[in-house]
Parts: C-alpha cells; sequence; structure tokens
C-alpha cells in the first residue's frame, strides 16, 4: 500500500490506475477481475472458450484488470469519474494552474468548519494525474483518522 507521503510521485499509467480504483473508488480488484473474466468467458463462449473455464487467478487476474480498470490517470474521461464518485460523498474539487505552468487540483474532506484540503500537483497537461493524485491524498489521509 502506497503512504500519503509518496503519492505526489506516482507516475500515470497502469499502477496509479488500480490504486484509485482500489482506495478512492473503494473497488475489490480481485472481484472486478473475477466478475470481469465471467462476463469475457460468457460473451467468448464457442469463441475460443467453451463458456466453463474456471477463474484462475494466476492466470487471468492482471488481464482481466487491464480491460476492467478505467485508464483515470491519462484519461479526463475517466478521471472525471472520480470527481463523480466523490462528489457525490463529501469532497469538493476545485483546480488552478500554479506559476510553474503545472495543474494543482484541491479536495475538501468534510464540511466547513471541520473540513481539511488536499492537494496535488501534475504537469499542465496531465491534469488527470493531478486529479488521481489529489484524491489519493485525501482518501489515504482521511483513512487515517
Amino acid at each position: 500500500m502506497i503512504s500519503v507521503d509518496h503519492v505526489s510521485e506516482v507516475p500515470a499509467g497502469r499502477n496509479t490506475d488500480l490504486l484509485v480504483e482500489e482506495i478512492v473508488m473503494g473497488t475489490d480488484l480481485d472481484d472486478v477481475a473475477r466478475n470481469e473474466f465471467i462476463s469475457y468467458r460468457n460473451h467468448n463462449a464457442g469463441i475460443g472458450m467453451t463458456g466453463w473455464e474456471e477463474y484462475d487467478p494466476r492466470q487471468y487476474r492482471d488481464r482481466m484488470l487491464a480491460i476492467a480498470v478505467p485508464h483515470y490517470s491519462t484519461s479526463i474521461a475517466a478521471a472525471l469519474k472520480i470527481l463523480r464518485k466523490v462528489g457525490y460523498w463529501y469532497w469538493k474539487a476545485e483546480t488552478d494552474l500554479s506559476d510553474d505552468g503545472s495543474v494543482m487540483w484541491h479536495f475538501r474532506v468534510g464540511e466547513p468548519p471541520n473540513h481539511r484540503w488536499f492537494s496535488a500537483h501534475a504537469p499542465k497537461d496531465q491534469e488527470p494525474l493531478a486529479i488521481c493524485r489529489a484524491s489519493l491524498i485525501a482518501a489515504r489521509s482521511s483513512d487515517a483518522k
């Protein structure tokens, strides 16, 4: 598991996407992989699969997660799913450009006056990564409460 101190260093990519899916979206990755396998198997029965294959996490987990988990850290459309999810809970997101041209995302956890702000930045062309980082920091910090 990643600590709050190291979230600002996570690069865009599938490992970050999996962290967001598990920590921010609250998804059990093993369930996601198993359900994606069942859907894939049923859809492809007769086209290379019999429809009776058993789920083996050692064989299928990574492939199924690659199919099922959105590209949160590289796609703004996927990153907006984070904002919809956390917005429906108790977080407020705001954005601004820093002096160096990077984008900064801020998440507010809780309601005033007992709220806390969490922020993260990324290069201006990587706004989805900034959203991922800020939401991970907020989620991890909230877990520690």
